[in-house]
């Protein structure tokens, strides 16, 4: 992830406009590069949405893969606030 922070910051320093950037990161394992993939980029249609999601919405700051993702209505983010 270093090397990625590194190209934000040169977008930065060259004062290069970008609306959206895209990170995926890469794994071994068919099963979570799938997950990563499809969910993110896997189709014209999945990329359309993630992009429109972020268009309607401004205050979206990351888009992850929907099966690895906890956000405050996902199962696992419930059980975990349950917990404290």
């Amino acid at each position: 992830i270093g090397l990625f922070l590194q190209q934000l910051l040169l977008n930065v320093d060259l004062q290069l406009e970008v609306d959206l950037v895209f990170k995926l990161h890469s794994k071994r394992k068919e099963l979570w590069r799938s997950l990563l993939v499809d969910s993110l980029c896997g189709s014209v249609e999945v990329v359309k949405r993630n992009v429109e999601a972020m268009e309607r919405s401004p205050n979206i700051g990351i888009i992850g893969p929907s099966k690895l993702t906890w956000g405050p209505d996902s199962q696992s983010f419930i059980e975990l606030k349950l917990k404290k």
